[in-house]
């Protein structure tokens, strides 16, 4: 048998075939891309989350020790509180609401850090400080204190805003939550 009336392939059908099989090897890698971004977003904000949740553990902390010794500042935890209330407490909510969480709203920011020993300690904010990748206390993290204006039980609202940038690229991520204690006088 003679192979000249065999057919095979030609070039353009060659090329079709790496052409199509380029175009489904891109899309199966953006998609999974784009799937490893969406989880490591969801990480960073699961992340951030917990931290805001440990600043307001420490604030309950610190404003129960208060009231449970009489509001007197006995202990380290309640001298603590009544520092707070004293030194980083605003008289209003701020109501000139920006679009970006990332801007300090409060004139005294801060951030509690607690140290091995579970001692807890405050420190101001420097506004200046933005983290690369992450919003931990003190880098991206911090607190506004905001006293209550109005007449009834005295309470004060504590906006906890964390702002980072994310890992690769994107706009800047950000959460934020109030927690609302009566600081127990």
């Amino acid at each position: 048998m003679s192979r000249r009336h065999e057919t095979g392939d030609t070039l353009v059908e060659v090329l079709l075939a790496i052409v199509i099989l380029s175009i489904i090897i891109v899309g199966a890698i953006s998609l999974m891309t784009f799937g490893i971004t969406q989880t490591q977003t969801s990480v960073e904000h699961t992340q951030v989350r917990l931290q805001i949740n440990a600043q307001s553990n420490i604030l309950q902390y610190l404003r129960d020790d208060y009231v449970n010794h009489g509001r007197s500042v006995a202990t380290a935890p309640a001298a603590l509180w009544q520092n707070i209330i004293t030194n980083y407490t605003l008289g209003t909510t701020p109501t000139d609401k920006t679009d970006d969480g990332c801007v300090v709203q409060g004139a005294k920011p801060f951030y509690l850090a607690q140290n091995a020993a579970f001692a807890v300690t405050i420190n101001n904010f420097n506004a200046g400080i933005k983290p690369a990748t992450s919003a931990i206390p003190g880098q991206g993290l911090w607190l506004e204190a905001y006293k209550a204006t109005a007449s009834g039980p005295e309470y004060i609202d504590f906006v906890i805003r964390g702002c980072w940038q994310p890992t690769g690229s994107g706009p800047r991520q950000q959460e934020a939550t109030v927690v609302r204690l009566y600081d127990g006088n």
